[in-house]
């Protein structure tokens, strides 16, 4: 009787997990084929990467998309089972020499992308170096599933403030071309420190609409020499809000027991995420 008991629990408790869904953002600086080329740091890269269901990579410099495809080679190699792929935008920016593309990587048994959206501001004052670039997606479990719309910025440091205003347009945007009824604002918003001040974030409508999962005392740079929000993710949309069951700082140089020149060479950043029970 005992062991029936054991098994039932061990079942519940791996339906528990099949239907917890990990949701990201990740800025890994200067994200290449320079990075890519060197196997320890893409090995570790991989493994914070497989630990999500989907993950916005931002400072991706790759025009031919190789260290993309290299990624999710190396994903494929080592989770045959759990099987990658991504999305990714244009190179945006304005210099000609020096542009940055957003990738989703997305784990194809649990997420499905319905649609991606590249919002271009030409009509409205063009305030983002990088316009925001968004995905409509569906994530499911064995039973249950949930649309949510994702909006990835990398905001311009110097610009941080003017560009999360003119998150209003994107949002206004994201909602009459999907209606999705919940929504996620994510990415290295630049929002902390000398680039934003927390009375000034919180006069925006994508800190008052939306909540915040990722607090201003929060510290997501991997240098010990800061203390700064810079990534952040706000989200809206009951739904979603009640099937939140964790969220936070990804720290993969404690995780992974880095020094902080390892951890530096992955990226300047932590990941931040949120976990749901779909």
């Amino acid at each position: 009787m005992l062991c029936v008991f054991t098994l039932l629990i061990l079942c519940w408790s791996s339906v528990l997990v099949d239907s917890r869904v990990r949701i990201g953002a990740f800025n890994i600086k200067y994200f290449g084929d320079s990075k890519m080329n060197k196997p320890v740091v893409a090995d570790r890269i991989k493994r914070i990467v497989s630990g999500y269901d989907i993950i916005l990579l931002q400072e991706v410099r790759d025009k031919d998309e190789s260290s993309l495809v290299t990624l999710r080679n190396m994903l494929q190699s080592d989770l045959p089972d759990k099987k990658f792929q991504f999305v990714a935008s244009w190179p945006l920016g304005r210099s000609s020499q020096y542009k940055e593309q957003y990738a989703y990587f997305y784990r194809t048994k649990t997420v499905t992308i319905i649609d991606t959206y590249q919002f271009n501001d030409t009509n409205y004052g063009d305030v983002f170096e990088r316009e925001p670039f968004s995905v409509f997606v569906r994530v499911a479990s064995k039973e249950r599933s949930l649309e949510l719309a994702l909006i990835g910025l990398h905001a311009q440091p110097t610009n941080a403030m003017a560009e999360i205003n003119a998150l209003d347009h994107v949002v206004l945007a994201v909602l009459a071309r999907w209606q999705p009824k919940n929504l996620v604002v994510l990415g290295d918003l630049n929002a902390d420190c000398r680039y934003a001040k927390e009375a000034d974030l919180d006069a925006t409508s994508v800190f008052t609409d939306f909540t915040p999962l990722i607090g201003h005392d929060a510290d997501t740079t991997v240098k010990t020499s800061t203390t700064c929000a810079y990534d952040r993710i706000n989200v809206h949309g009951s739904e979603l809000k009640q099937k939140i069951i964790q969220h936070g700082v990804d720290d993969f140089e404690k995780n992974m027991g880095l020094t902080s020149t390892e951890a530096y060479d992955v990226s300047d950043h932590f990941p931040v995420d949120f976990s749901i029970d779909v």
